[in-house]
């Protein structure tokens, strides 16, 4: 999956960051991280991974947005 092209789009179509995390229920901090690849790259200790919760609702946000276009 590449989240980071799916957080591009979104933004793309006016969504902020911070917007994305209120209707993904995650902090903006991790979008970000998300998007430039950042918890991808955490050794394995502390490497963050994205929930099925925020994965789903990103995913139907840009559904949403490519609909709309």
């Amino acid at each position: 999956m590449d989240w980071t092209k799916i957080i591009q789009e979104i933004q793309d179509a006016g969504y902020s960051q911070r917007q994305i995390a209120e209707i993904c229920g995650c902090s903006q901090g991790f979008i970000s991280q998300v998007k430039n690849n950042y918890y991808r790259t955490q050794n394995s200790k502390s490497k963050k991974a994205i929930s099925f919760e925020v994965g789903t609702a990103l995913l139907k946000l840009h559904k949403s947005v490519q609909t709309a276009k």
